[in-house]
């Protein structure tokens, strides 16, 4: 695993200090003095979590009318 050194900015990308890429990333070609070298274990690579589905609240009711009387 190879892990950013500092912020880098790309055309149409941003890579924050401390992001990981797999050594075969294409995208380290020709930034290599941009990464370091880290060991990490594949169980602590943390995964994405799925996005949780937000619940709607519902509408507020109108105030009732008042009647003349």
């Amino acid at each position: 695993m190879q892990r950013a050194k500092k912020v880098i900015f790309t055309p149409g990308r941003r890579v924050a200090k401390g992001e990981l890429f797999d050594d075969d990333d294409p995208f380290l070609k020709g930034r290599e003095v941009l990464f370091e070298h880290v060991d990490v274990p594949a169980a602590s690579v943390p995964e994405p979590e799925p996005a949780k589905p937000v619940a709607k609240k519902a509408a507020p009711k109108p105030a009732p009318k008042k009647t003349a009387g």
